[in-house]
């Protein structure tokens, strides 16, 4: 029988079942829930990546540097060649805007 009814966030859903499964195995939904609750974060993460982005790059530019969420300088200077941007300023804020991520 149920006893009350409260509506909880996905954020404390999540922080519910991480907990949870320090102690116990989670069933096979709480897996999908926590599965889930990673991509959507990821994306998130992404599209703001992208958008900061953006406004330093031309869109395809961008969208390849999120796509590969390159991890060092070398990455993106191999990126960027293609497009000829050679100024350190900008390598420097790419490198710092996908490391945020």
């Amino acid at each position: 029988m149920i006893k009350e009814v409260k509506i909880i966030s996905e954020i404390d859903v999540v922080d519910f079942i991480n907990k949870k499964s320090k102690k116990a195995e989670l069933t096979y939904n709480e897996k999908l829930i926590l599965e889930h609750d990673e991509a959507l974060s990821k994306i998130g993460r992404k599209k703001e990546t992208l958008k900061k982005l953006k406004k330093l790059l031309n869109e395809e530019l961008a969208v390849k540097i999120v796509d590969v969420m390159p991890k060092n300088r070398a990455t993106i200077e191999i990126l960027i060649k293609q497009n000829e941007i050679k100024d350190e300023k900008i390598i420097e804020e790419i490198l710092k805007i996908v490391s945020e991520e």
